[in-house]
């Protein structure tokens, strides 16, 4: 409680430990350093390090994260929802909870975190980067096992948080006197959520930019030069395309690798993306009425809605026809049939990614979520409105990540 009696207190300072140094590391995110990540918390001390999980889920969502929380009873377990949800669609991220006053609560551990939780938490924990983040008492025996498991200094970082922030706790005195009890709130006002993954990002941009290299300049190239010119601009147009192909052939598997635990989302959305309902026709039927009235009801879709269905069908359909196609006129011999292949492709794509590029870039109701393509974010409203299914089936109304079922470290 706070000296004036208003409520409870916030302490983001270093906790006083004695035989330790208390020289203090920067309580941020790692950026640059890939090492396993383990977030320590206790209690409401899972607040600050909630955003550091959530950062590290966008901007290195292939770093393997454990989160381990010790709290009193499941009552008290801040974030229990979201942080289950995380653990199940990121197979990278495991989170494990302990109730310090509640025994043999399925799905949970009893008693504090200790060190033989820590070493199952973090095999390797030398190489390994922790943050500490609770009272007091809790960072100083933290620290204590650390240090004998033989962590250096500089991988422990921690901050002292004594109690939620204000607004985010209510303060009650129970009927004997005795003193406070602080309840938490569970709900959280969230207004973006997660819609692409930094795999799904790098992959989409990894094809459409050597794309629309290729494609720009094998326009210019067919419109303004001859096949046969040995003019200046037509070599470096052509230099241009070749090299924009070859990228376009490697990038992606490249992106797919650099994310591959990832590999869950990418087999998600191929099976969407080619799953057709009779409300996807609805859609596409009832698109052009509803842009010019607003009493047209489309129906609702799921992560992708018909359109966006369309062009990526068109993209891993004609993706392997460009490639192979591309490395035969490439080659020697004889490229009439190729050159014909290539040129028609060229010539079908178009129709749907201006119209995808339109939607993304210039169409003010839609393009609110080209943000999801460059930060994995956009507006949790934006995205209830306009794939309504697909909000239903993985949030709730609040814009928190739906549970199965908390998971343990150990699983």
């Amino acid at each position: 409680m706070n000296p004036s009696g208003r409520g409870p207190a916030v302490s983001l300072a270093p906790s006083p430990l004695s035989g330790y140094d208390q020289t203090p590391v920067r309580f941020v995110y790692p950026e640059g350093d890939e090492r396993p990540f383990v977030l320590l918390a206790g209690g409401v001390g899972c607040t600050p390090l909630m955003s550091l999980l959530r950062h590290a889920l966008v901007s290195d969502p292939s770093r393997p994260i454990t989160f381990l929380l010790s709290a009193r009873t499941a009552k008290d377990i801040p974030f229990l929802g979201e942080l289950s949800a995380l653990a199940r669609q990121h197979t990278h991220v495991k989170v494990g909870v302990t109730l310090t006053r509640e025994n043999h609560r399925p799905g949970f551990r009893s008693g504090r975190i200790d060190e033989a939780l820590l070493r199952l938490a973090s095999p390797d924990p030398v190489n390994t980067l922790f943050y500490i983040c609770g009272p007091t008492p809790m960072i100083d025996g933290m620290r204590r096992i650390l240090s004998g498991l033989g962590v250096p200094a500089d991988q422990i970082r921690w901050e002292v948080f004594e109690a939620a922030v204000a607004g985010a706790a209510e303060t009650a005195v129970s009927d004997s006197g005795e003193g406070a009890q602080i309840h938490f709130s569970r709900k959280e006002v969230v207004r973006e959520i997660l819609r692409f993954t930094r795999g799904e990002m790098m992959l989409h941009w990894s094809i459409a930019v050597p794309f629309l290299v290729c494609f720009t300049t094998g326009i210019v190239l067919k419109l303004f030069y001859n096949l046969h010119s040995e003019d200046v601009p037509r070599a470096f147009l052509s230099f241009l395309h070749r090299v924009s192909g070859g990228a376009l052939a490697v990038f992606p598997a490249l992106a797919i690798a650099r994310n591959w635990r990832d590999y869950k989302k990418h087999i998600y959305n191929i099976k969407v993306g080619f799953a057709w309902t009779i409300d996807d026709l609805k859609w596409l039927f009832l698109m052009g009425p509803a842009t010019v009235s607003k009493r047209v009801v489309l129906p609702e879709q799921r992560k992708f809605n018909a359109a966006e269905r369309l062009n990526f069908m068109m993209v891993m359909l004609t993706y392997p026809v460009f490639i192979v196609t591309g490395v035969l006129l490439w080659m020697p011999g004889n490229h009439f049939l190729p050159w014909v292949i290539h040129i028609t492709m060229a010539l079908v794509a178009p129709l749907l990614m201006f119209g995808h590029i339109y939607m993304a870039v210039v169409n003010p109701s839609t393009r609110v979520g080209l943000s999801g393509m460059f930060r994995g974010q956009v507006d949790r409203e934006w995205a209830k409105h306009h794939y309504a299914r697909w909000y239903r089936e993985h949030f709730e109304e609040d814009g928190t990540p739906k549970v199965a079922g908390p998971q343990r470290a150990d699983h």
